[in-house]
């Protein structure tokens, strides 16, 4: 073989290389699925506590009112 040719170990290193990085920019898009699975769980999971804390505002509200009232009524 002459110079620039390629003889069955190198095309066999090519491939082995070519698959290997193959796996790892596999393992690499499979980290990224999961930390955008983790982030938009974590949205998620903050969504619920704004509007947790929005309803027991509400509630908290409606019954500062209504003690309100009830005072107004009892004078």
């Amino acid at each position: 073989m002459g110079i620039g040719s390629l003889d069955e170990v190198d095309v066999l290193v090519l491939i082995l290389g070519i698959h290997a990085e193959a796996d790892h920019m596999h393992a690499e898009g499979l980290q990224l699925r999961e930390l955008r699975i983790l982030i938009r769980r974590a949205e998620l999971q903050r969504m619920h506590e704004v509007d947790a804390a929005k309803h027991i505002a509400r509630l908290g509200r409606a019954r500062g009112e209504k003690n309100s009232q009830q005072q107004a009524e009892g004078d």
